[in-house]
Protein backbone atom coordinates (compact mmCIF):
# COMPACT_ATOMS: atom_id res chain seq x y z
CA UNK A 1 0.00 0.00 0.00
CA UNK A 2 1.80 3.04 -1.21
CA UNK A 3 -1.00 5.47 -0.31
CA UNK A 4 -3.33 5.53 2.66
CA UNK A 5 -6.73 3.94 2.12
CA UNK A 6 -8.61 7.22 2.42
CA UNK A 7 -6.40 8.83 -0.23
CA UNK A 8 -6.98 6.02 -2.71
CA UNK A 9 -10.73 6.07 -1.99
CA UNK A 10 -10.72 9.78 -2.76
CA UNK A 11 -9.24 9.12 -6.22
CA UNK A 12 -12.39 7.31 -7.40
CA UNK A 13 -15.44 9.17 -8.71
CA UNK A 14 -17.91 7.16 -6.65
CA UNK A 15 -20.91 9.09 -7.97
CA UNK A 16 -20.31 7.42 -11.35
CA UNK A 17 -20.96 3.97 -9.87
CA UNK A 18 -24.52 2.76 -9.28
CA UNK A 19 -25.57 0.92 -6.12
CA UNK A 20 -28.86 -0.72 -5.14
CA UNK A 21 -30.08 2.62 -3.78
CA UNK A 22 -28.43 5.22 -6.04
CA UNK A 23 -24.85 6.30 -6.48
CA UNK A 24 -21.80 4.97 -4.67
CA UNK A 25 -21.00 8.20 -2.82
CA UNK A 26 -21.48 6.49 0.58
CA UNK A 27 -19.01 3.69 -0.15
CA UNK A 28 -15.73 5.46 0.72
CA UNK A 29 -16.93 6.23 4.24
CA UNK A 30 -18.27 2.69 4.67
CA UNK A 31 -14.98 1.19 3.49
CA UNK A 32 -13.13 3.36 5.99
CA UNK A 33 -15.53 2.19 8.69
CA UNK A 34 -14.79 -1.43 7.81
CA UNK A 35 -11.18 -0.76 8.76
CA UNK A 36 -12.26 0.64 12.13
CA UNK A 37 -11.00 -0.97 15.33
CA UNK A 38 -14.58 -0.68 16.61
CA UNK A 39 -15.94 -4.06 15.56
CA UNK A 40 -19.67 -3.16 15.72
CA UNK A 41 -19.01 -0.16 13.44
CA UNK A 42 -17.02 -2.33 11.01
CA UNK A 43 -19.69 -5.04 10.91
CA UNK A 44 -22.46 -2.49 10.38
CA UNK A 45 -20.44 -0.98 7.52
CA UNK A 46 -20.04 -4.44 5.96
CA UNK A 47 -23.80 -4.95 6.08
CA UNK A 48 -24.35 -1.61 4.39
CA UNK A 49 -21.75 -2.38 1.69
CA UNK A 50 -23.47 -5.74 1.05
CA UNK A 51 -26.80 -3.95 0.73
CA UNK A 52 -25.39 -1.37 -1.67
CA UNK A 53 -23.48 -3.68 -4.01
CA UNK A 54 -25.17 -7.09 -3.66
CA UNK A 55 -28.84 -6.50 -2.83
CA UNK A 56 -31.03 -7.56 -5.75
CA UNK A 57 -28.02 -8.78 -7.74
CA UNK A 58 -24.62 -7.23 -8.19
CA UNK A 59 -24.40 -3.51 -8.92
CA UNK A 60 -21.76 -1.49 -10.84
CA UNK A 61 -20.31 0.00 -7.65
CA UNK A 62 -18.92 -3.47 -6.94
CA UNK A 63 -16.18 -2.89 -9.51
CA UNK A 64 -14.23 -0.27 -7.52
CA UNK A 65 -15.33 -1.70 -4.14
CA UNK A 66 -14.17 -5.33 -4.46
CA UNK A 67 -10.40 -4.58 -4.60
CA UNK A 68 -10.69 -2.55 -1.39
CA UNK A 69 -12.63 -5.33 0.30
CA UNK A 70 -10.00 -7.87 -0.69
CA UNK A 71 -7.30 -5.62 0.76
CA UNK A 72 -9.28 -4.94 3.92
CA UNK A 73 -9.88 -8.65 4.48
CA UNK A 74 -6.19 -8.89 5.37
CA UNK A 75 -6.30 -6.11 7.94
CA UNK A 76 -9.43 -6.75 9.99
CA UNK A 77 -10.51 -9.04 12.83
CA UNK A 78 -11.94 -12.49 12.17
CA UNK A 79 -15.53 -11.29 12.74
CA UNK A 80 -15.19 -8.52 10.18
CA UNK A 81 -13.31 -10.80 7.78
CA UNK A 82 -16.31 -13.16 7.78
CA UNK A 83 -18.57 -10.27 6.80
CA UNK A 84 -16.23 -9.24 3.97
CA UNK A 85 -16.08 -12.84 2.77
CA UNK A 86 -19.87 -12.87 2.66
CA UNK A 87 -19.81 -9.84 0.35
CA UNK A 88 -17.18 -11.46 -1.87
CA UNK A 89 -19.16 -14.71 -1.99
CA UNK A 90 -22.40 -12.91 -2.90
CA UNK A 91 -20.56 -10.95 -5.58
CA UNK A 92 -18.91 -14.05 -7.05
CA UNK A 93 -22.21 -15.94 -7.03
CA UNK A 94 -24.10 -13.11 -8.75
CA UNK A 95 -21.38 -12.67 -11.37
CA UNK A 96 -21.24 -16.41 -12.04
CA UNK A 97 -24.90 -16.37 -13.06
CA UNK A 98 -24.46 -13.67 -15.74
CA UNK A 99 -24.24 -15.08 -19.26
CA UNK A 100 -23.23 -11.95 -21.15
CA UNK A 101 -21.35 -9.75 -18.68
CA UNK A 102 -20.93 -6.04 -19.13
CA UNK A 103 -17.37 -4.63 -18.98
CA UNK A 104 -17.66 -3.65 -15.29
CA UNK A 105 -18.88 -7.17 -14.48
CA UNK A 106 -15.95 -8.72 -16.35
CA UNK A 107 -13.51 -6.47 -14.49
CA UNK A 108 -15.09 -7.28 -11.13
CA UNK A 109 -14.80 -11.00 -11.92
CA UNK A 110 -11.12 -10.49 -12.81
CA UNK A 111 -10.50 -8.81 -9.43
CA UNK A 112 -12.07 -11.79 -7.68
CA UNK A 113 -10.11 -14.34 -9.70
CA UNK A 114 -6.87 -12.45 -9.02
CA UNK A 115 -7.61 -12.81 -5.31
CA UNK A 116 -7.54 -16.63 -5.53
CA UNK A 117 -3.96 -16.99 -4.19
CA UNK A 118 -4.87 -14.84 -1.20
CA UNK A 119 -8.08 -16.79 -0.64
CA UNK A 120 -6.18 -20.06 -0.79
CA UNK A 121 -3.84 -18.74 1.91
CA UNK A 122 -6.83 -17.94 4.12
CA UNK A 123 -7.81 -21.62 4.07
CA UNK A 124 -4.77 -22.58 6.13
CA UNK A 125 -5.29 -20.34 9.14
CA UNK A 126 -8.08 -18.85 11.12
CA UNK A 127 -11.41 -20.16 12.26
CA UNK A 128 -13.39 -22.98 10.73
CA UNK A 129 -16.03 -20.44 9.66
CA UNK A 130 -13.44 -18.49 7.68
CA UNK A 131 -12.15 -21.67 6.05
CA UNK A 132 -15.69 -22.68 5.02
CA UNK A 133 -16.47 -19.21 3.63
CA UNK A 134 -13.21 -19.03 1.72
CA UNK A 135 -13.67 -22.53 0.33
CA UNK A 136 -17.11 -21.65 -1.04
CA UNK A 137 -15.76 -18.53 -2.78
CA UNK A 138 -12.87 -20.50 -4.27
CA UNK A 139 -15.29 -23.14 -5.53
CA UNK A 140 -17.48 -20.54 -7.26
CA UNK A 141 -14.48 -18.82 -8.86
CA UNK A 142 -12.72 -21.99 -10.00
CA UNK A 143 -15.83 -23.69 -11.34
CA UNK A 144 -17.01 -20.67 -13.27
CA UNK A 145 -13.56 -19.71 -14.56
CA UNK A 146 -13.38 -23.09 -16.27
CA UNK A 147 -16.84 -22.61 -17.77
CA UNK A 148 -16.27 -19.07 -19.09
Amino acid sequence: MSQALWMRLRDITWSDHETSTGTGERLPRLLQDISSRKIPRAIKACHMVWKLICSGGIHPAAEPTIPFLIELSQLVTAEVKLEILDILKSSAHSLSEINEPQPWQKQTWIYLVKSLPLLRQMRTGGSEDIKISVESIIEILEQNSREK
